[in-house]
């Protein structure tokens, strides 16, 4: 942080939502790149990482390994546009753009610069990219945690029933199943694939615990009174 300048300090602490009347007088102190107000926010950057990201490090890099290297091999297999079609429910690939679900409409245009791939564990719904278009097109994508993420904790510190005994993503999806959901719509909640899902609920169906029908192009699942029983009770 020491090392950036205060004209780039400037312009994205103003791209922060909020800013104007009744802003912090600490940020823009930060803005300004005054040192103290610096090194008061590099504290509490290290105390939230310490606190909040560094016990699951060693998870998350298992994650991001495994997703790179499969994206790795389907690059091999079957080119790029297979790796454009699997970063997640959120992304399409229609060549040659790369379309993504994203909170504000933006073109963001590559012009021969190439783009970086950045898979993510932390806190991320939907994919990000940088705001700067000046600086390396850069695209933030979260990953699957599947299957590396520690169970839910009950309140008394043992292992969540109903994940125990289905798996922690199977058990996740027989619980968003609420209301009759599609496909795409778990994927996005559940932050993991469509064919992931497919594959949990095609063994919640045979199991009795949900029910899908057919919807137009897609379908829709629904939990039987087995599967609400199982989740009221787990």
């Amino acid at each position: 942080m020491p090392s950036t300048g205060k004209q780039r300090l400037r312009a994205e602490v103003a791209r922060l939502p909020g800013r104007g009347r009744g802003t912090p007088p600490w940020l823009d102190d930060v803005a300004a790149g005054r040192p103290a107000a610096l090194n008061r926010l590099g504290v509490a950057m290290r105390r939230y990482h310490q606190a909040v990201v560094a016990p699951y490090v060693g998870q998350a890099a298992a994650v991001a390994g495994q997703w790179v290297t499969g994206l790795a091999n389907d690059a091999l297999a079957h080119g790029v546009g297979a790796v454009q079609s699997t970063l997640g429910p959120t992304t399409r690939w229609r060549a040659p753009v790369l379309e993504v679900d994203y909170p504000v409409r933006r073109d963001v245009h590559l012009d021969g610069r190439g783009l970086s791939l950045v898979p993510t564990f932390f806190g991320v719904k939907h994919p990000i990219t940088l705001a700067d278009p000046q600086l390396q097109p850069v695209l933030v994508y979260p990953v699957s945690r599947e299957p590396f993420w520690r169970p839910l904790l009950t309140t008394d510190g043992q292992a969540d029933a109903l994940s125990e005994l289905l798996g922690e993503t199977r058990a996740t999806v027989l619980r968003l199943i609420d209301t009759e959901l599609t496909t795409t719509t778990l994927a996005a909640l559940a932050m993991t694939s469509p064919s992931t899902v497919s594959r949990h609920t095609a063994i919640l169906r045979r199991a009795g615990l949900i029910t899908t029908r057919r919807s137009g192009t897609g379908v829709l699942h629904r939990r039987t009174a087995l599967g609400a029983s199982l989740v009221q009770g787990g």
